[in-house]
Protein backbone atom coordinates (compact mmCIF):
# COMPACT_ATOMS: atom_id res chain seq x y z
CA UNK A 1 0.00 0.00 0.00
CA UNK A 2 2.93 2.34 0.54
CA UNK A 3 5.34 1.23 -2.18
CA UNK A 4 3.10 1.84 -5.19
CA UNK A 5 2.19 5.49 -4.45
CA UNK A 6 5.76 6.31 -3.49
CA UNK A 7 7.16 4.72 -6.65
CA UNK A 8 4.53 6.42 -8.80
CA UNK A 9 5.49 9.74 -7.23
CA UNK A 10 9.11 9.05 -8.16
CA UNK A 11 8.04 8.07 -11.68
CA UNK A 12 6.04 11.30 -12.00
CA UNK A 13 9.17 13.29 -11.24
CA UNK A 14 12.72 11.97 -10.82
CA UNK A 15 14.53 9.90 -8.20
CA UNK A 16 16.04 11.82 -5.31
CA UNK A 17 17.71 10.80 -2.06
CA UNK A 18 14.91 12.59 -0.17
CA UNK A 19 12.64 9.79 -1.31
CA UNK A 20 14.40 7.54 1.18
CA UNK A 21 13.42 9.91 3.98
CA UNK A 22 9.84 10.00 2.69
CA UNK A 23 9.80 6.19 2.50
CA UNK A 24 11.04 6.01 6.10
CA UNK A 25 8.37 8.51 7.13
CA UNK A 26 5.64 6.54 5.37
CA UNK A 27 6.78 3.24 6.87
CA UNK A 28 7.12 4.61 10.40
CA UNK A 29 3.74 6.34 10.04
CA UNK A 30 2.14 3.10 8.93
CA UNK A 31 3.74 1.17 11.80
CA UNK A 32 2.70 3.84 14.30
CA UNK A 33 -0.87 3.80 13.00
CA UNK A 34 -1.14 0.00 12.94
CA UNK A 35 0.30 -0.30 16.44
CA UNK A 36 -1.98 2.43 17.81
CA UNK A 37 -4.98 0.68 16.30
CA UNK A 38 -3.95 -2.65 17.81
CA UNK A 39 -3.29 -0.97 21.15
CA UNK A 40 -6.76 0.57 21.06
CA UNK A 41 -8.44 -2.73 20.18
CA UNK A 42 -6.44 -4.50 22.90
CA UNK A 43 -7.89 -2.09 25.46
CA UNK A 44 -4.62 -0.16 25.72
CA UNK A 45 -2.43 -3.09 26.67
CA UNK A 46 0.92 -1.86 28.09
CA UNK A 47 3.06 -4.06 25.82
CA UNK A 48 2.24 -1.76 22.89
CA UNK A 49 3.61 1.37 24.51
CA UNK A 50 7.27 0.86 23.58
CA UNK A 51 6.59 0.15 19.87
CA UNK A 52 4.29 3.17 19.75
CA UNK A 53 7.05 5.35 21.19
CA UNK A 54 9.71 3.95 18.84
CA UNK A 55 7.62 4.13 15.66
CA UNK A 56 6.06 7.44 16.67
CA UNK A 57 9.48 8.89 17.47
CA UNK A 58 10.83 7.84 14.08
CA UNK A 59 7.73 9.28 12.39
CA UNK A 60 8.05 12.60 14.24
CA UNK A 61 11.77 12.88 13.57
CA UNK A 62 11.54 12.08 9.85
CA UNK A 63 8.49 14.30 9.50
CA UNK A 64 10.30 17.20 11.11
CA UNK A 65 13.30 16.70 8.82
CA UNK A 66 11.06 16.76 5.73
CA UNK A 67 9.05 19.78 6.91
CA UNK A 68 12.24 21.69 7.65
CA UNK A 69 13.64 20.89 4.20
CA UNK A 70 10.34 21.29 2.33
CA UNK A 71 7.92 23.45 4.37
CA UNK A 72 4.96 23.16 1.92
CA UNK A 73 4.98 19.38 2.49
CA UNK A 74 3.06 20.13 5.68
CA UNK A 75 0.01 20.65 3.43
CA UNK A 76 -0.30 16.86 3.17
CA UNK A 77 -1.91 17.10 6.60
CA UNK A 78 -5.04 18.40 4.84
CA UNK A 79 -5.67 14.84 3.65
CA UNK A 80 -3.72 12.79 6.17
CA UNK A 81 -5.22 14.13 9.41
CA UNK A 82 -8.93 13.73 8.60
CA UNK A 83 -8.19 10.31 7.13
CA UNK A 84 -6.29 9.32 10.28
CA UNK A 85 -9.27 10.37 12.41
CA UNK A 86 -11.55 8.10 10.38
CA UNK A 87 -9.07 5.23 10.70
CA UNK A 88 -8.72 5.63 14.46
CA UNK A 89 -12.49 5.87 14.92
CA UNK A 90 -12.69 2.47 13.26
CA UNK A 91 -10.11 1.07 15.67
CA UNK A 92 -12.27 1.45 18.75
CA UNK A 93 -13.00 -1.84 20.50
CA UNK A 94 -16.13 -3.48 19.13
CA UNK A 95 -16.12 -1.39 15.95
CA UNK A 96 -16.15 -3.20 12.63
CA UNK A 97 -13.89 -1.98 9.89
CA UNK A 98 -15.95 -0.51 7.12
CA UNK A 99 -15.53 0.93 3.64
CA UNK A 100 -14.93 4.45 4.98
CA UNK A 101 -12.01 3.15 7.05
CA UNK A 102 -10.45 1.42 4.06
CA UNK A 103 -10.91 4.43 1.77
CA UNK A 104 -9.36 6.68 4.43
CA UNK A 105 -6.28 4.45 4.51
CA UNK A 106 -6.12 4.62 0.71
CA UNK A 107 -6.31 8.43 0.85
CA UNK A 108 -3.40 8.51 3.27
CA UNK A 109 -1.33 6.39 0.87
CA UNK A 110 -2.23 8.38 -2.25
CA UNK A 111 -0.79 11.54 -0.67
CA UNK A 112 2.62 9.94 -1.18
CA UNK A 113 2.39 10.49 -4.96
CA UNK A 114 2.37 14.31 -4.92
CA UNK A 115 4.63 14.39 -1.86
CA UNK A 116 7.28 12.28 -3.61
CA UNK A 117 7.03 14.40 -6.75
CA UNK A 118 7.31 17.61 -4.76
CA UNK A 119 10.42 16.67 -2.81
CA UNK A 120 12.20 15.68 -6.01
CA UNK A 121 12.08 19.30 -7.13
CA UNK A 122 10.22 18.42 -10.33
CA UNK A 123 6.56 18.74 -9.42
CA UNK A 124 4.49 18.89 -12.60
CA UNK A 125 0.75 18.73 -11.88
CA UNK A 126 0.01 17.44 -15.39
CA UNK A 127 2.17 14.39 -14.57
CA UNK A 128 1.28 14.01 -10.88
CA UNK A 129 -2.50 13.86 -11.41
CA UNK A 130 -2.53 10.84 -13.74
CA UNK A 131 -0.02 9.00 -11.56
CA UNK A 132 -2.18 9.76 -8.52
CA UNK A 133 -5.24 8.50 -10.40
CA UNK A 134 -3.48 5.22 -11.23
CA UNK A 135 -2.52 4.82 -7.60
CA UNK A 136 -6.06 5.61 -6.46
CA UNK A 137 -7.66 3.21 -8.95
CA UNK A 138 -5.37 0.37 -7.93
CA UNK A 139 -5.62 0.95 -4.18
CA UNK A 140 -9.40 1.46 -4.18
CA UNK A 141 -9.64 -1.74 -6.22
CA UNK A 142 -7.93 -3.63 -3.41
CA UNK A 143 -10.39 -2.41 -0.76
Amino acid sequence: MLALPLLLGVAASRPDTWHLVLAGLALSGYLTSATLQTWSRARRAPEYRRPILVYGGAFATLGLVLVMAFPPIVLTIIVALPAALVVFQGARPGTRRDLANSVAQVAQAIVLVPAAAYISGEFDLSRVLPYSAVSAAYLVGTV
